[in-house]
């Protein structure tokens, strides 16, 4: 049975064109990927996605299947809506797979009559995937049927250049390093909570003089300035600034840094964070999207409900104190992450859906 994937352009910075750029699902012989969304200027992007629609509908007499990548935010779900509609047209099955959620505007769509019935026309999917059953709950809570398909799959975490990584070296050289990095990696956008971030580690920084520390931001997008701003009328000092970051040098980035920090509002299930286990970094995170069925506290570093500064500080505070603490999650986030969140780990279970729902139409 022949699928096709609709993906952003690989050449775009988000996290769903990065997961299937890692995946290459379209190395299997019977999966094409379609260029869904457009990366071009604002102006012409209806007329782009006019063509893409078009050029779709064309191609869907090649496939038995669709499997489409929408976010849970206003533009993402519309869009994506229509090709699933054009897909049914021509009888195929289609697998959702939502990724990011926007949980304010899912609230919108619950308190407006007409947004929901035009929600629920995603009904009409053969299989929802999503990053964690809170996911699952959210669609039932708008109107979904308790009664469709629904599939858990994680994100994927890049293990391209993990044969030059050693668990082993960070546990023993955990007391041995001049400075304690930070990494926040990430699309730099207004919800991704870097300014809180910020605050930790300048907190953090002046309560330990002892210590030398660095904050490495790596990501691009249109919050930027902002954060520069921030940076200097807090007089926030030793933040390095990245940009755009993959292959190599985010392999060296992730291997030489000592925590991860991510605190964004809302969240699917980040690809930074599973990275960032991968690597043996203990993760300071909120508790927002699927992020908890991974992170618990103590296991693979803090995850807290809220944004109180000083919960965040003290227990970053404590894995600077504790080898042993530091040591522990720095074994069990990597051994996690092998287990589960590798390409080939991720890319068997989406064949395997695959291959259910298009068993049980025989």
């Amino acid at each position: 049975m022949r699928t096709l994937v609709n993906i952003p352009s690989l050449d775009s910075v988000g996290g769903v064109a990065q997961i299937y750029k890692i995946l290459e699902l379209n190395s299997q012989d019977n999966i094409d990927y379609f260029i869904a969304s457009p990366k071009c200027r604002t102006f012409s992007k209806p007329l782009y996605l006019i063509f893409r629609y078009l050029a779709f509908y064309k191609s869907l007499k090649n496939y038995d299947g669709v499997h489409i990548n929408p976010s849970f935010r206003k533009t993402a779900l519309w869009r994506d809506l229509l090709y699933l509609l054009l897909a049914k047209l021509r009888k195929k099955k289609v697998f959702v797979f939502f990724h990011g959620w926007d949980l304010s505007y899912e609230k919108k769509i619950n308190n407006n009559k007409v947004l929901k019935y035009i929600f629920l026309l995603y009904n009409n999917c053969d299989a929802f995937i999503l990053l964690g059953n809170v996911f699952k709950d959210e669609l039932l809570s708008i109107g979904i049927k308790r009664n469709a398909n629904f599939f858990n799959v994680t994100s994927v975490a890049d293990d391209r250049y993990i044969n030059d990584f050693s668990i082993e070296n960070r546990i023993d050289n955990y007391n041995k390093k001049s400075i304690f990095k930070f990494l926040f990696i990430s699309r730099i956008t207004a919800n991704k909570g870097i300014e809180f971030s910020l605050r930790v580690f300048d907190t953090i920084r002046k309560r330990n003089p002892q210590i030398d520390f660095e904050f490495i931001l790596a990501g691009s997008g249109n919050y930027l300035n902002q954060i520069r701003r921030f940076i200097v009328n807090n007089k926030i000092s030793n933040v390095k600034f990245l940009g755009f970051v993959e292959n190599a040098i985010k392999h060296q980035t992730l291997k030489n840094s000592d925590i991860l920090i991510l605190t964004s509002e809302s969240e699917g299930l980040p690809n930074t964070i599973l990275e960032g286990m991968l690597y043996g970094l203990p993760i300071i995170t909120a508790d927002v999207g699927a992020i908890s069925n991974w992170v618990k506290t103590d296991e693979n570093g803090l995850i807290s409900k809220g944004f109180e500064l000083e919960v965040y500080v003290s227990y970053i505070e404590k894995l600077l104190n504790s080898e042993n603490l530091y040591k522990n999650i720095a074994a069990n986030n990597h051994k996690i992450a092998i287990n589960n969140f590798t390409k080939d780990k991720v890319k068997q279970k989406l064949l395997l859906i695959y291959e259910k729902i298009y068993a049980s139409s025989r």
